[in-house]
């Protein structure tokens, strides 16, 4: 398994080099159990994150992508999507970037999917973190 790390600081470039006004935050808190990995605020609409990294998609294209999440990860975004917060997931595999939001994103979470599922059922995909970004900002 790769490094999350590395994905937060491909993300942290891209949004360094925004011009317009944002507010990000990334979350590393040991003691509040569940919060996810980065708080974002875009042109006045706020996002939760969670983050994930994997070398690669499995093998076979049946073997579903498993993403580690702990129990009180899968709970906050349940919580958060519940209350009408904007509640998603950041995962990079390999080069490539995908964005999944809204409810199905804890059902995705929670059980994985295949390789075929996980990508037709990304909001976005992109093989850059600018690109990526670009994407949540409207470009």
């Amino acid at each position: 398994m790769g490094s999350e790390k590395q994905t937060w600081r491909n993300l942290k470039a891209a949004l360094d080099s925004i011009q317009e006004p944002i507010h990000y935050q990334r979350i590393e808190d040991a003691v509040t159990a569940g919060v996810p990995d980065l708080y974002l605020c875009l042109n006045g609409v706020s996002y939760w994150f969670e983050l994930k990294q994997l070398d690669a998609f499995p093998a076979r294209a049946s073997t579903p992508v498993q993403l580690h999440y702990r129990w009180n990860q899968v709970l906050w975004g349940r919580h958060e999507l519940r209350a009408g917060g904007r509640y998603g997931l950041i995962t990079q595999i390999g080069r490539e970037y995908f964005l999944h939001t809204g409810p199905n994103t804890i059902q995705l979470i929670a059980t994985g999917a295949a390789t075929s599922i996980f990508r037709e059922t990304a909001e976005f995909s992109s093989n850059s973190a600018p690109g990526f970004i670009g994407h949540l900002l409207g470009r």
